[in-house]
Formats: structure tokens, C-alpha cells, sequence
């Protein structure tokens, strides 16, 4: 066992590990990018809206930060390597808005928009039910994973009705 190694109380093995959080990392990449673009579309039509997704976002990435950086640290036993990847993630969103600045901002439409939006819940959904919550449940029960989800919708809630 690796000097501070994480205990592994759902008898995860490490390939499992890094797989589950190489997979959350390319996942909320990819999902970050939209929401780049998206923030800066906020921005466009209302730097207040832009300012109080921005601060939702930043919110909203620490919880994603930690769903990447424990498993990749867990599997690998390199804390380095867990913040390479978490990093990686939350790289991803001012990426999106570059490129939403340089390659989509005369085409904005609200179908456009919509698309985006939709195309990034069904990513995070999908990554979401298939491998985050299962493995929530597994290491810390049922109760856990319920809690969790529960404090992440209200701190999102509760942030963007205290900047709106």
C-alpha cells in the first residue's frame, strides 16, 4: 500500500479507479467547453447574467474538480497527477468561450443555444447515472450519494438566486 493511499471502502481496484476518473474527466471536458461557450453567450446578452453564470460555474467546477482528482489519486497514489487532471477539466471552460468568441459568435441563434444546452445535459446525465452516482453509493451508501446530490443542487440554487 502506497504512504497515504485513500481507503477503498467499495473494493474499487485502481485500473477501476483511474478509468472511472479518466472517464469523469473527458466527460466534464467536454462538458465544460459548451459551458464556456455558454457563459460567454450569457455575457453577450447581459454581463450580469455572464457574471452570475461565471460565479455559478466556478461553484459548480470545485465538486467536478474533486469527482476527477479522488479516483486519478486514488489509482495512482500521485497527487500530482490528480490535479493534471482536475485542472484539465476546468481548463476546458474558458476554452469553450475562446471558441465560442472566435468561431460562433456570429451565428448565435436561441436554437443554437438550445442545442448546446441540451447536448450538455445529455453528457452530464449520462455520466452522472452511469458511473459517478454508482460509485458515490458504493463507497459511501446510499444516504451519502443522496445527500451529495441534494447539496449540489442547492448550492447551485442558492448561488445563482444570490447573483440574480
Amino acid at each position: 500500500e502506497m504512504p497515504g493511499d485513500v481507503d477503498d471502502p467499495a473494493g474499487l481496484d485502481r485500473r477501476r479507479m483511474l478509468r472511472l476518473g479518466t472517464v469523469t474527466a473527458l466527460a466534464i471536458g467536454l462538458h465544460n467547453l459548451p459551458e464556456g461557450f455558454v457563459t460567454f453567450a450569457g455575457t453577450l446578452q447581459d454581463p450580469s447574467v455572464g457574471l452570475a453564470l461565471a460565479v455559478a460555474m466556478a461553484v459548480h467546477n470545485v465538486p467536478e474538480g474533486v469527482a476527477v482528482a479522488v479516483p486519478v489519486r486514488q489509482a495512482t497514489g500521485s497527487r500530482r497527477k490528480a490535479f493534471a487532471w482536475a485542472a484539465f477539466t476546468g481548463i476546458a471552460e474558458p476554452l469553450g468561450a475562446l471558441i465560442g468568441w472566435l468561431l460562433l459568435a456570429p451565428f448565435l441563434t436561441p436554437a443554437l443555444l438550445a442545442a448546446v444546452f441540451a447536448a450538455v445535459a445529455g453528457v452530464m446525465v449520462t455520466v452522472s447515472l452511469d458511473a459517478l452516482l454508482p460509485a458515490a453509493r458504493a463507497a459511501g451508501g446510499r444516504a451519502a450519494a443522496l445527500g451529495g446530490v441534494l447539496l449540489g443542487v442547492a448550492a447551485m440554487a442558492l448561488s445563482l438566486d444570490l447573483l440574480s
